[in-house]
């Protein structure tokens, strides 16, 4: 059995979660497709849960759900023992990369990080991967049983069942760690996060300054998007690498992506080439990023973002 690790909110399963129901479904075939959920979900997460896989393990324990690379790795080396799971895929976010190598030990399995492409083939698994920071990608190849971090933004994610079909089955897990969790302290986002956003805006190098990003979150706002941002404008302090899209930030992949001011850098296009919808404002009609959209503003962003926030509010008028 190949086995999910599944995550989400109060509104249902992350989107990175539902890419890993689709790589899962493409990789089982006509076999049973099992996912766990460490805690107590909420009826919509546990809802969706059940619509996506056909057997569900809600891991329960004193510790859980813990944000402890430890206690993670024995949370989930209990659902693959109870599942008799030979595969296991796991966001590749910074939960997933701490305790996914844990695991491997722990069980003595392959595994194969940052994975944007999976073929299992038989008992042949292969995969292409991210390394050296994002720098390189290298094709790798093993046999199954393994554990597998799954880059975001590599698949398109699932479209699930209306009707919650998948066995649950509640495992109490017991998980240990020198390290004490006393508080959490929950991030309040203003917007949309990248990985769940359907529209983002990214803003580059030619914004010039820190301060223009202000208009870009404006525009965010009017069209309920992700703000994004490219390695150099990260680099200058000017916005947070959680913003980062590309090799060495975040696979994207929304339905529309907005460029404004974007070179297009090739480690950046990697990160966001399989958007729906490329849209690029740039002043340079040979930056690669104009080649690689659908749609191309050339023109001062200066003039054309303000210009496009502004119908974008008469319309909402």
């Amino acid at each position: 059995m190949i086995l999910l690790a599944l995550d989400g909110t109060g509104a249902g399963l992350s989107r990175a979660s539902l890419e890993l129901v689709s790589l899962g479904r493409q990789l089982a075939g006509d076999s049973p497709l099992g996912g766990f959920l460490i805690g107590d979900p909420v009826q919509p997460l546990l809802d969706q849960a059940r619509c996506a896989v056909d057997q569900l393990w809600l891991l329960r324990g004193e510790g859980l759900p813990s944000t402890d690379p430890q206690r993670a790795a024995q949370a989930a080396e209990a659902a693959l023992q109870a599942a008799e799971a030979q595969l296991l895929l796991l966001p590749a976010g910074r939960l997933g990369r701490s305790y996914s190598p844990r695991l491997a030990v722990q069980r003595g399995w392959a595994l194969l990080e940052d994975a944007a492409e999976l073929q299992l083939d038989g008992q042949q698994l292969s995969a292409t991967c991210y390394a050296y920071l994002g720098r390189i990608w290298q094709r790798r190849s093993t046999h199954p049983p393994a554990v597998v971090s799954v880059k975001a933004g590599s698949v398109s994610p699932a479209e699930l069942v209306s009707v919650p079909a998948a066995e649950v089955r509640v495992l109490e897990v017991a998980t240990s760690s020198p390290l004490e969790e006393r508080d959490f302290v929950g991030q309040k986002l203003s917007r949309v996060p990248l990985s769940e956003a359907e529209v983002v805006v990214t803003g580059g190098r030619g914004l010039g300054s820190q301060e223009a990003f202000a208009m870009l979150e404006e525009l965010a706002d009017l069209l309920g998007a992700g703000v994004g941002a490219t390695r150099a404008v990260v680099d200058a302090g000017w916005r947070p690498y959680a913003e980062q899209v590309g090799q060495t930030g975040q696979t994207v992949q929304p339905k529309v992506y907005l460029a404004i001011g974007v070179s297009g850098a090739v480690q950046h296009l990697s990160g966001m080439n399989k958007s729906g919808y490329i849209v690029a404002v740039n002043k340079d009609p040979e930056a690669p990023m104009v080649k690689s959209s659908d749609l191309a503003v050339i023109g001062d962003l200066h003039k054309v973002v303000p210009a496009l926030i502004q119908a974008l509010r008469g319309r909402r008028d």
